[in-house]
């Protein structure tokens, strides 16, 4: 009677749970960057454009009066 080795199937099987592993850290990265990203302007946060500032609103918005157009051609 001879042994039979399953090591290659459980090769393969380690390397599919590695690579779900790591599919599923990226994905939980990702999402709390994008959760961070998304909450970073609040009404306690300011902003500044060309030396101008303006209040961020609690959803998020702003408004920036009086900043300087030109209607020069830009590249």
């Amino acid at each position: 009677m001879t042994a039979v080795s399953h090591d290659g199937e459980e090769m393969k099987i380690m390397k599919k749970n590695r690579v779900l592993g790591v599919l599923v850290g990226a994905l939980t990265v990702t999402v709390v960057l994008a959760t961070v990203a998304f909450a970073a302007l609040n009404e306690n946060c300011t902003v500044s454009i060309l030396n101008r500032t303006a209040q961020v609103q609690p959803d998020g918005t702003f408004v920036v009066p009086n900043v300087p157009y030109t209607k020069l051609q830009a590249n």
